[in-house]
């Protein structure tokens, strides 16, 4: 209990489309991200299944044409559960607070929540 670490950089790249407010096939994509730490912390073990604690930070920037289309970040908080037998995460839930600035408007910033839920299909 209580060991901590952090998660390889290419894992949190993945989780990049959670940095902006924007559509589905216009959000972020790992290339994207500029700067990605998430720390992880057991903080209970009991009946064999570890809760993770997790808080971070991805923020990304979409350029093309040699400029900057959109800058986002976001901070991240969360919990999972692992299970060291099985040496699987079963399901991880992270929420967020994040901004997303455009390059016309710098001093104008947009506010937005983020939600990442995830759960092993079939709790295997």
């Amino acid at each position: 209990m209580g060991a901590t670490w952090t998660l390889p950089e290419s894992a949190a790249r993945r989780l990049s489309r959670v940095s902006s407010t924007l559509c589905f096939q216009h959000a972020p994509l790992p290339d994207w991200v500029t700067g990605v730490r998430i720390d992880a912390e057991v903080r209970s073990v009991k009946d064999g299944v570890a809760v993770l604690a997790y808080a971070g930070r991805i923020a990304s920037a979409h350029r093309a044409g040699g400029s900057t289309v959109s800058a986002q970040e976001v901070e991240l908080a969360g919990e999972g559960v692992y299970d060291p037998a099985a040496r699987r995460l079963r399901s991880v839930v992270l929420v967020g607070t994040g901004t997303l600035r455009w390059p016309e408007s710098p001093g104008k910033l947009l506010a937005f929540d983020a939600l990442v839920e995830w759960s092993l299909e079939g709790g295997r």
